[in-house]
């Protein structure tokens, strides 16, 4: 399976191993930390799911490896039921290789859970005020001047 993110509605930033994401259609945001940042950028980067399921069982243990396919699985299917993420058609994205397939061996051989963090609190200011303008990433920009004035 292929995804990716559900542009332009879900904007993300990954700081210090915790990766932010807000859904601009409902105010909520969202926080992934520590092993689910590390697989969510490797999602981003390849979109690749089958590829992340693939290289777990080539970590030896197939019991270990069983588990670590049911926990990816479960992540991506949050991702996906909160909108965070959509199917896509296969694209030529890179592969996971290098420091990708390094970061992936650390992350699902901690002990951190993946977790998809939801939160409401700011809802209703971050509602307030509908964005009227995003920069190439997504990231909300004040409206321009000469857009106020053709109003």
């Amino acid at each position: 399976m292929h995804i990716q993110v559900n542009e332009p509605h879900i904007v993300h930033e990954t700081i210090d191993g915790e990766t932010i994401l807000m859904d601009l259609r409902s105010g909520n945001y969202f926080s992934i930390e520590k092993s689910g940042a590390v697989l969510w950028e490797i999602l981003v980067q390849t979109g690749d799911v089958d590829a992340l399921l693939k290289k777990s069982e080539e970590l030896g243990d197939p019991k270990k490896s069983n588990q670590i396919q049911t926990d990816i699985k479960k992540f991506v299917s949050k991702l996906m039921e909160e909108g965070l993420i959509v199917e896509a058609e296969s694209k030529d994205k890179s592969e996971i290789t290098g420091e990708m397939l390094n970061s992936f061996k650390k992350a699902v051989t901690a002990t951190d859970t993946l977790e998809v963090n939801k939160y409401s609190d700011m809802q209703e200011m971050l509602l307030l005020d509908p964005i009227h303008d995003v920069d190439d990433k997504g990231w909300p920009e004040p409206k321009k001047e000469n857009d106020k004035e053709n109003e």
